[in-house]
């Protein structure tokens, strides 16, 4: 796949290729940002070759790694595209961007949400990751309820969590250990320092565009 990427990536008789690599991927789990760029970027320049559920499904996948900005650079590729399920994505990506984690999760349960959610396996947890890491930034502790509500869980299923990312639970409060948060902090400042090796900053892929398209 990384050598026919260099030599077909603006070949529309390449997306098949691209779509199954994007099907495989929901399948096993894994995640190729390059690949599905490309296969954007073709939809881009050949608007006739757009699929609706290949687009939701790379754009989930790519919302799966916040806080990386792959969603943004996805959205930046699908800019002309019109889809009612691209625009609840953008909404989620907004609310979880903003931190409304008990919106987020409203609209998560709608049944809209859930079809596209249950395209993609492991989109739950990921974006569940994703608030954790928020949270340990954010507080110190947080009372139980709370931290049930943020993370969309029961009582049992926090306990199972905390465990896992050690956090002490004490008195109907999560702790937040300052080793955590320092290492929550390190990994955010890595997603967010650059765009990802893949894909080029967007100006330079507006540039890029422009002269394929002209």
């Amino acid at each position: 796949m990384e050598a026919e990427l260099l030599h077909r990536r603006f070949d529309p008789a390449f997306a098949p290729a691209l779509e199954q690599d994007l099907e495989q991927q929901v399948s096993c789990k894994t995640h190729h940002f390059e690949a599905n760029t490309a296969l954007l970027m073709l939809y881009q320049l050949h608007p006739n070759l757009a699929k609706e559920d290949v687009v939701v499904k790379a754009a989930a996948k790519a919302l799966m790694c916040l806080p990386n900005t792959q969603f943004t650079s996805c959205m930046y590729l699908l800019s002309s595209f019109k889809s009612a399920k691209l625009e609840l994505l953008a909404k989620l990506a907004e609310m979880l961007e903003s931190a409304q984690f008990a919106a987020y999760w409203a609209l998560a349960d709608s049944k809209d949400v859930v079809d596209i959610i249950a395209c993609v396996p492991g989109f739950e947890d990921a974006i569940r990751t994703y608030i954790c890491g928020v949270l340990t930034l954010t507080y110190k502790k947080l009372d139980v309820a709370n931290a049930q509500k943020l993370l969309h869980v029961n009582e049992a299923a926090l306990a199972e969590l905390a465990k896992a990312k050690g956090w002490p639970l004490a008195d109907g409060t999560v702790v937040f250990p300052e080793a955590v948060q320092g290492q929550q902090q390190q990994t955010v400042k890595q997603a967010a320092s650059t765009l990802p090796s893949e894909l080029a900053s967007l100006d330079q892929m507006s540039k890029i565009l422009a002269s394929i398209q002209n």
